[in-house]
């Protein structure tokens, strides 16, 4: 009975794929450059997890599902030193405009990001 006890508080201990904890979370990025052109990109993968806060009838936690988003840029620098450099750069963030998967308050805000597909531009200057 006592095993039993410890085994039971032990697996209480274990929280992976719950409430906002998946097993996986994965990013990569990578660049390509070309004289004074550079073009970039970045992803990021979560895994599934089980919402806790709803249940059905059996008993089974909500299933989170799995997302991988995707993220590209192109910039260009021009310029020295001496003269001042400039780098103006123009991207996408979610690429392919995925939703965030829906939980019982939503989305999990500490996993996924409700923005849906959107563009950005930055110039930089350096004196």
């Amino acid at each position: 009975r006592r095993a039993f006890a410890l085994y039971r508080r032990r697996a209480d201990w274990n929280r992976v794929r719950q409430n906002g904890k998946p097993r996986w979370r994965v990013t990569g990025t990578a660049t390509w450059n070309y004289r004074w052109f550079q073009l970039g990109g970045f992803t990021q993968y979560t895994s599934d997890v089980d919402d806790t806060g709803l249940i059905d009838s059996t008993g089974a936690a909500w299933l989170i599902k799995d997302q991988m988003t995707y993220n590209l840029y192109g910039q260009v620098s021009v310029g020295n030193k001496r003269e001042g450099q400039y780098r103006m750069r123009i991207g996408v963030r979610n690429l392919t405009n995925a939703a965030p998967p829906l939980s019982s308050n939503g989305f999990l805000g500490s996993l996924y990001n409700p923005y849906g597909r959107y563009w950005y531009a930055n110039i930089r200057a350096s004196f």
